[in-house]
């Protein structure tokens, strides 16, 4: 676990990939969520999102919403998190787009959705 997160911060696109698919495979364990949130796995996750490789956004957004809970919800529902999925939504790409907007049907209030 602690290789995959320390791998995230990783400039190599190819690490950086197996470490967000790996933390998504670990992170349906509730122990491996805890620690994953523990180490500030969001704030490092957000700066995920704005690579240009694709297996790395879808793999951050599917994780996000594995991580969400009572206690993390808030900052994963953030305003910037937010905006990046509506980004998303809109985007060509129909599995960015699809993720986001379950992301967004099933994370987010409408209060949290800027009209």
């Amino acid at each position: 676990m602690d290789l995959f997160l320390d791998c995230i911060d990783e400039e190599n696109e190819k690490l950086v990939e197996y470490a967000v698919a790996g933390l998504c495979n670990l992170s349906l364990d509730r122990k491996n969520k805890a620690q994953i949130l523990k180490a500030d796995g969001v704030k490092r996750l957000v700066q995920c999102l704005s690579r240009s490789n694709e297996e790395i956004v879808v793999n951050c957004i599917t994780l996000l919403m594995f991580l969400v809970t009572p206690e993390s919800k808030t900052e994963i529902t953030a305003a910037p998190i937010v905006q990046c999925m509506l980004s998303f939504q809109a985007s060509s790409n129909k599995r960015l787009s699809n993720l986001a907007s379950v992301f967004l049907q099933d994370y987010c209030t409408e209060e949290l959705i800027p009209t």
